[in-house]
C-alpha cells in the first residue's frame, strides 16, 4: 500500500465580482446610469424637441461617454477611495486657486442650536 496525500478543500480560488464588457461589480452601476440617461436625452431630444437624429444621438452621447469615463479614469483598478481623493484634491486647488477662505471646506454650522447644546443660558 502507497501512501496518499491527504486532500484538503480549500477556497483558494479568484475572489471575483461580476464582469462585463470589463467593467466589475458597481463600476456596471455607473455604466448602466449612463446608458439609461443618455436613451432619456435622446427620447426627449429627438421624441418631445424634434431635433434632427444624429445631432441628438451626438448629444445624448454625453451621458454614457462621461459614465464610461468617470469609470475608466477613476474606479476601475484603482482602490475603492480614488475617485473621493481625486475630487478633494481638485476641490483643494480649486480653493487654493480662487483664494478662498478656509471655512469653504469646513461643513456648515446650525445657526439654531438646540437647547441642550447651548452654552450660553444659565441655570436658574
Amino acid at each position: 500500500m502507497r501512501d496518499s496525500r491527504r486532500i484538503h478543500p480549500a477556497n483558494a480560488g479568484r475572489s471575483s465580482e461580476p464582469v462585463l464588457w470589463g467593467f466589475e461589480g458597481n463600476q456596471l452601476l455607473f455604466v448602466a446610469g449612463g446608458f439609461g440617461g443618455s436613451l432619456a436625452v435622446f427620447r426627449i431630444l429627438y421624441g418631445a424637441r424634434q431635433w434632427e437624429g444624429l445631432t441628438a444621438l451626438v448629444v445624448a452621447a454625453i451621458p454614457l461617454a462621461a459614465a464610461i469615463t468617470w469609470v475608466l479614469l477613476l474606479m476601475n483598478g484603482k482602490p475603492k477611495r480614488y475617485a473621493g481623493e481625486c475630487l478633494e484634491w481638485l476641490l483643494l486647488l480649486f480653493q487654493r486657486r480662487a483664494d478662498l477662505p478656509a471655512s469653504f471646506l469646513e461643513p456648515a454650522k446650525p445657526s439654531i442650536l438646540h437647547p441642550i447644546l447651548r452654552s450660553d443660558e444659565t441655570e436658574n
